[in-house]
């Protein structure tokens, strides 16, 4: 017998502390953070006029000649350090400037929300110890912090996000809610499994050694860009998305009271 739909629990919809102006902090800019960086302009313009909005990239990694066609990049910024190439692309295209650190990322870059602010770090890095400091840095801003993390392996992928680190209740009112489980809480191995050791090859690298789905990377961005559109813009129904390309599968974890129980302890 079909389950009623009646019977399923009410959806929580996100609501954001009042903010006027928004930053995003997109750390990794090669396999999936360069397809990601393609959309956040379209996501820029669809803000509201009076939204005051910055982005910064952040990689310390040059174009080699195996990201062509692979990443987002040309043959004409070989040799250029990638954040700092795509945000000439954004500043070109676009009139937007992005900040741009040509380094690994560091705590200062992580920074929680200031007041009238909403950050949003978007994690596409391929190892753990990146993705340890940016878990330190949400668990420390005590729900100021946003985080969008992205990851693949071979033929599958996953997108969080959240801001909750820490065990905790998270409360609604009104069918609201302003805590969401922060994506190393809902895949606690991410921070110390060794596919995701700092001395893993890179996506490129692994995509022509046959490691890596070659179309990965543009669903895992694909599935985060659509994420962050419905945070900032219209209702986010939920909080991760998991998929294989290899079986056709995509299951999600809704914003419901009982889904979100299971991380409050």
């Amino acid at each position: 017998m079909k389950k009623s739909i009646l019977s399923a629990a009410p959806a929580l919809t996100l609501r954001f502390p009042r903010w006027s102006s928004l930053r995003l902090t997109l750390v990794g800019c090669g396999g999936t953070g360069s397809h990601i960086a393609s959309g956040l302009p379209a996501i820029l313009q669809g803000l509201p006029g009076a939204t005051q909005a910055q982005v910064i990239l952040i990689d310390p990694d040059h174009v080699e000649g195996t990201n062509i066609g692979r990443q987002l990049f040309q043959q004409s910024e070989l040799g250029r350090n990638k954040a700092e190439a795509l945000a000439g692309r954004m500043a070109r295209a676009y009139g937007i400037l992005p900040g741009v650190h040509a380094r690994a990322v560091a705590a200062a870059d992580l920074s929680p929300a200031a007041a009238g602010e909403l950050h949003i770090v978007i994690g596409a890095v391929d190892n753990h110890e990146a993705r340890k400091l940016i878990a330190h840095a949400v668990a420390a801003a005590n729900g100021q912090l946003w985080w969008l993390d992205c990851g693949n392996e071979l033929n599958s992928g996953q997108v969080g996000f959240g801001n909750t680190a820490k065990p905790g209740k998270f409360n609604s009112q009104l069918g609201l809610v302003e805590r969401l489980p922060a994506p190393s809480r809902i895949w606690p191995d991410m921070l110390t499994r060794a596919a995701a050791q700092a001395t893993a090859a890179s996506c490129a690298e692994a995509t022509a050694a046959g490691e890596q789905g070659l179309m990965v990377n543009r669903m895992v961005a694909a599935h985060a860009l659509s994420m962050l559109t419905a945070a900032l813009m219209d209702s986010l129904t939920y909080f991760s998305v998991s998929f294989n390309s290899a079986w056709g599968t995509c299951t999600s974890q809704v914003i419901d009271a009982k889904t979100l129980e299971a991380f409050a302890k």
